[in-house]
């Protein structure tokens, strides 16, 4: 056999490889119980690469109680403007200049409300209707803060076929800290994977991007953080301005756990192991009069039938059914908005949160009340990111589970207290 057919020979190898190994993750992540990737995805994407819809992508992102974010592409740039639709057909927002990527805000609403609105594009001959019921009123605001994850930060790269829009990295960093400082929380909570991958550089890329967020800011490991390399871990320690990488902390009379679900170096399921598990049997119990928020990077609920939760979910879950203050589990890791619920934990709900830089890059705004936690989802301000993101994801089942955005309630809701 000579040098060209052995090459040729190992090219296939290579390409059956590869095609089998899309193949099994896609086949998984359209498999997932209650959220898979959606049937068509692919084919969406390509035909909008192709031939874009004259609208697309029509999205009611944001809900809160009095107000509403909506978002939508258009094949060509075009103004377009929203109005009721019932009763009286009233022009309540107006774009003020011809864009491809659109975003609306809607004010004025009133809580516990359900709204019909119409959007069309100035000129005539399109219209879409859509509709949402807004937030019920969560009462006076005791204090707020904000969570975001999955930057996977890397040097301005090539995006991945999954969404993962590395070619505009830097951009979207600078934008969820213009979003977050304007949003002015009281303090951020990042669950993890700061970086894409663990070289200390990318760490200190990272810590520039992210210098001028106003709000203080703690963090929590992601696998791609990699947190068994010491010399990496005494950065990241350094940068998250602590001494142990799981922790607790009060503010205002809440609780807030922070846990390390990746010291085992696993690149996707996660850990939390007997040693950490007791110590947070103990900070449960010191603090059992106040009400408590627990944040990991992976999912810690196994219900949801994923390899990507944490190996050891039922001790975990055993461990916090014993302490009704643990009212809600936020997390990360599989870059979409969606909720689930355990038998071993009833009235606990387990919120996973969507990534910074796979579709829909966005962020959580949370209000904590008397009775309370509200948490909107806000996609980027600068639209262009999703959208472009979304565009460049006809594989996203190679990677994630879901469509990233979730249902409406998956991550606009208010949450009362147990």
């Amino acid at each position: 056999m000579n040098l060209g057919a052995l090459v040729a020979a190992a090219l296939a190898v290579v390409a059956g490889g590869a095609t089998w190994f899309v193949r099994r993750e896609c086949k998984r992540n359209h498999s997932v119980k209650g959220n898979p990737t959606p049937d068509g995805h692919f084919g969406k994407v390509m035909g909008a690469r192709r031939d874009p819809p004259d609208v697309y992508n029509l999205d009611v992102v944001t809900v809160d109680s009095t107000s509403a974010i909506v978002t939508w592409a258009s094949a060509e740039e075009a103004e377009f403007e929203i109005e009721s639709a019932s009763g009286d057909p009233a022009v309540i927002w107006a774009e003020g200049s011809p864009a491809r990527y659109h975003s609306a805000e809607l004010t004025g609403l009133r809580p516990g409300t359900d709204y019909a609105f119409r959007l069309s594009r100035n000129g005539g001959g399109l219209e879409r209707d859509f509709n949402f019921r807004t937030l019920p009123d969560a009462g006076r605001v005791r204090f707020t803060f904000a969570t975001f994850s999955d930057n996977h930060f890397k040097l301005d790269a090539m995006s991945w076929p999954d969404g993962r829009l590395f070619r505009r990295c830097s951009e979207a960093h600078e934008c969820v800290v213009r979003d977050l400082n304007a949003a002015a929380p009281e303090f951020i909570i990042n669950k993890g994977d700061l970086t894409d991958v663990y070289e200390p550089y990318r760490l200190r890329a990272y810590r520039e991007a992210v210098r001028d967020l106003k709000p203080p800011t703690h963090c929590i490991p992601g696998n791609h953080d990699h947190l068994r390399n010491e010399d990496f871990k005494a950065d990241w320690l350094d940068f998250a301005g602590t001494e142990q990488v799981y922790r607790s902390f009060d503010h205002k009379g809440f609780h807030f756990v922070l846990l390390d679900t990746c010291w085992t170096g696993e690149q996707e399921r996660g850990f939390l192991g007997k040693e950490q598990l007791a110590w947070l049997a103990d900070d449960l119990e010191e603090h059992s009069a106040k009400r408590t928020l627990l944040f990991t990077h992976h999912p810690t609920n196994g219900e949801i039938e994923e390899n990507r939760v944490v190996h050891d979910h039922e001790e975990f879950q055993n461990t916090i059914a014993q302490f009704p203050n643990v009212q809600a589990v936020f997390s990360a890791h599989i870059h979409r908005n969606y909720i689930t619920t355990s038998k071993l934990t009833p009235g606990v709900p387990y919120v996973e949160t969507a990534s910074v830089i796979q579709y829909p890059m966005g962020y959580n705004l949370y209000q904590v009340t008397a009775t309370g936690i509200k948490q909107v989802f806000r996609k980027l301000s600068d639209v262009s990111l999703n959208e472009e993101s979304w565009l460049a994801s006809p594989l996203r089942c190679l990677t994630n589970a879901g469509d990233g955005l979730g249902k409406l309630s998956d991550r606009n809701f208010f949450l009362k207290f147990r």
